[in-house]
């Protein structure tokens, strides 16, 4: 896959992250307001839960010394539209290299793929993150 490519995929992994977030997490507040799903029911119907992932969960692993709060900042700052060479140099910034960013970047986005939890994580981060 080509670096332009996987920037635009992380673009749009990082657009669509706050708004499933928010969705989910709308969902499962009407829910539980109807008393239609109990708790224990909602992972069962696909809700994620907004409960925080344990720090010791392999998930959160570090990709490359790339952490997920550390992703979750940058891609903050790459949503904001700016061009490449001022994201790496911002990246830079906080000892993160062109090469670790773009390899560990793509990682993340894959790690995320179809885990739904650990997409909510990151959402979270990503709305909270300092830039």
């Amino acid at each position: 896959m080509g670096l332009f490519q996987q920037m635009k995929d992380l673009k749009g992994v990082v657009a669509a992250a706050p708004t499933m977030v928010a969705e989910a997490q709308e969902l499962q507040a009407a829910a539980q307001q109807y008393g239609v799903v109990t708790a224990q029911a909602v992972p069962a119907l696909g809700v994620p839960s907004a409960a925080p992932i344990d720090p010791a969960d392999p998930r959160l692993a570090p990709i490359q010394g790339l952490s997920i709060e550390m992703y979750a900042r940058i891609s903050k700052v790459a949503a904001a539209g700016i061009d490449r060479a001022s994201l790496l140099a911002y990246a830079a910034g906080l000892g993160i290299d062109e090469a670790t960013w773009d390899s560990a970047s793509f990682a993340w986005t894959e790690r995320m793929r179809g885990d739904m939890p650990l997409a909510v994580h990151f959402g979270n981060l990503y709305r909270s993150a300092a830039v």
